[in-house]
C-alpha cells in the first residue's frame, strides 16, 4: 500500500494533499496498527511521494524549502513508532530531488522505489528517450530497486483521461494494428535485455562515471548501460578485474555492454 499518490499536488484527477506530519501520524496511528491488528502482511510504503513540489519548468523556491526530504521522509522515518510500520519509501516527478538524500541517511535500512515514469509530452522523441536515461540513472544510483514506466503502450497522440499527451513505449494504431517501438522502449531494453533479476549494483570510479552505471549479474557476469551525451564519438575504457577494455560510444547513443571473465 503506498498511502497517497503525490500528496502535494491538488491534481484533475482523484487527488488528496498531505503533510508529512500527517502521513506519519496517519501511518503510526492507523494504518500501521490496523493492518498489524488484522492479521495482514501487506507492505505500507511512505509514497507515492512527489516533494518537494514543482512546476516543472522552474523549481518553486518555497517549496524546496518546505516540502523537501526533511519535511517528508525524514519527518516519518525519524519517528520510532510509524518507522516500524513502513517497508519502504516510493518517489516520483518531483521526489528525484529528495531519493538522494533518503538514500545516503537510510541506505540499506529502507528500500527505494521509482513509482512513475515521467510521461513526457507525447511526441516520443530521442531528446525525451535520453532524459529518460537520465531518470533511470539517477534512481538506480541512489538506491532504487524498481522503476515504473509510464505507459506502456497508446494509440497515436495518445491522451490521458484528464487531457495530458503522454508518451509511450509502443504506439499502436487501433485500425491497422500497426505498432511502433518508440525511443523509451529502447531505453528500458538496454536495461532489461543485460541486466538479470538478482544483479548488484557497482560503485563506479572514473571521468565518465557519471553516465555509466554498472552491474554484476548472478552468473558474473559484469552489464554497463552508458550514455554519451556528446555529439561526437566518444572512446571509454572499462577495467573490469584489472583488464582494460576500449568501447567507442556513437554520438548521442545508449550503449549496453556486457562483459564476461
Amino acid at each position: 500500500v503506498h498511502v497517497q499518490n503525490e500528496p502535494v499536488a491538488n491534481q484533475k484527477f482523484p487527488s488528496c494533499m498531505w503533510t508529512g506530519e500527517e502521513l506519519r501520524d496517519f501511518i503510526k496511528g492507523y494504518l500501521g496498527p490496523e493492518l498489524r491488528d488484522n492479521g495482514l502482511d501487506t507492505e505500507i510504503w511512505l509514497g507515492t511521494i512527489n516533494a518537494p513540489g514543482c512546476d516543472y519548468k522552474r523549481l518553486i523556491f518555497d517549496k524546496w524549502a518546505t516540502e523537501d526530504y526533511d519535511y517528508y521522509a525524514n519527518t516519518v522515518l525519524m519517528d520510532g513508532e510509524a518507522r516500524k510500520y513502513i517497508a519502504g519509501v516510493s518517489y516520483q516527478w518531483g521526489g528525484k530531488i529528495a531519493i538522494q538524500r533518503t538514500y545516503e541517511s537510510w541506505g540499506s535500512e529502507i528500500r527505494l522505489m521509482q513509482s512513475e515514469n515521467e510521461c513526457g509530452f507525447g511526441d516520443n522523441t530521442w531528446e525525451y528517450a535520453r532524459y529518460v536515461w537520465t531518470m533511470l540513472k539517477h534512481y538506480i544510483s541512489n538506491g532504487a530497486e524498481s522503476y515504473q514506466y509510464w505507459n506502456l503502450v497508446l494509440k497515436p497522440n495518445g491522451v490521458s483521461t484528464w487531457g495530458d499527451p503522454q508518451n509511450a513505449m509502443i504506439t499502436v494504431k487501433p485500425d491497422t494494428k500497426e505498432y511502433v517501438l518508440n525511443p523509451d522502449f529502447y531505453v528500458m531494453k538496454h536495461f532489461s535485455n543485460i541486466v538479470r533479476d538478482g544483479a548488484v549494483r557497482l560503485g563506479l570510479e572514473g571521468n565518465f562515471a557519471a553516465d555509466t552505471v554498472g552491474f554484476q549479474n548472478p552468473d558474473g557476469s559484469y552489464a554497463f548501460v552508458l550514455f554519451n551525451p556528446f555529439t561526437e564519438v566518444f572512446s571509454v575504457e572499462l577495467e573490469v578485474e584489472g583488464e582494460v577494455r576500449l568501447f567507442s560510444l556513437p554520438p548521442g547513443s545508449i550503449n549496453s555492454i556486457v562483459i564476461e571473465v
